[in-house]
């Protein structure tokens, strides 16, 4: 069955539901039956509205402990590439994807947030789309075999939880940042407390260029975020469709 997020007024609607297969082996086998989720779940009617990829840096000071376990300061450079969607009458962080880097270190990271309700037992996953894949998952088509044979789905581990939402990360190798860079969406799914599915569908247009360019200030996105919530006030409709592909990867 179809189940897509559509984007009206900042309102996800959601029609249909995930194929039970692919929810058998996303639950894990200690996952308890789902129960049935109310049709009028507060996610699913919660107003929210996308903001692109931009890259934020700033300097932060960690300790660290030498050989003799002598305390030594260091100041390190860290970035996220990172794309939020928001609460559109708050403005508080709904869920958020990322890359994270800090400067000395090879290994960068995954990151994504998701809201606190989600059941931490259930697991973490993402699934990059190739972008024909993708652009045909959003025009409604069906998924092939050869298609669903290229969608890797990708374990996450769930880290922190904070007031701002639960936190998982997957360590991004060079072959998952070039992929992000070429693919059409990114697709985050979690678990309410019910056990049922709740998809984050993430566009990467806009990616490459936030992960590659110079960082924005803090003020210039802070600034960036201020207006994109003006002009959801002075809108009647946000215009756009974010379609879940009918099917993912079990």
């Amino acid at each position: 069955m179809n189940y897509s997020l559509r984007i009206m007024a900042g309102r996800i609607g959601c029609a249909g539901l995930l194929g039970a297969a692919w929810l058998a082996g996303a639950a894990a086998a200690q996952q308890p039956a789902p129960r049935k989720a109310p049709a009028a779940q507060a996610d699913q009617q919660a107003e929210i509205a996308p903001i692109g990829w931009a890259k934020l840096c700033r300097n932060y000071t960690a300790s660290t402990k030498d050989k003799d376990g002598k305390v030594e300061s260091q100041d390190l450079n860290f970035c996220l590439t990172k794309n939020e969607t928001i609460y559109r009458n708050s403005g508080k962080m709904r869920s958020s994807a990322a890359i994270r880097q800090v400067a000395g270190d090879p290994k960068q990271y995954l990151m994504v947030t998701v809201p606190l309700e989600m059941n931490l037992r259930s697991g973490l996953r993402a699934t990059v789309f190739p972008k024909d894949i993708w652009e045909k998952s959003q025009k409604g088509g069906q998924i092939s075999k050869a298609d669903e044979a290229k969608l890797k789905p990708l374990p996450l581990v769930y880290t922190q939880c904070t007031p701002a939402g639960c936190d998982g990360e997957l360590e991004a190798t060079p072959q998952l940042i070039e992929e992000l860079m070429t693919g059409g969406g990114l697709v985050i799914l979690a678990f309410n407390p019910d056990g049922a599915p709740v998809a984050f569908p993430v566009p990467l247009a806009g990616f490459e260029k936030a992960y590659k360019e110079a960082a924005m200030t803090e003020l210039s996105y802070n600034n960036a975020r201020r207006r994109l919530m003006l002009q959801i006030e002075q809108q009647q409709e946000l215009k756009g469709t974010i379609v879940l592909p009918k099917q993912l990867p079990r």
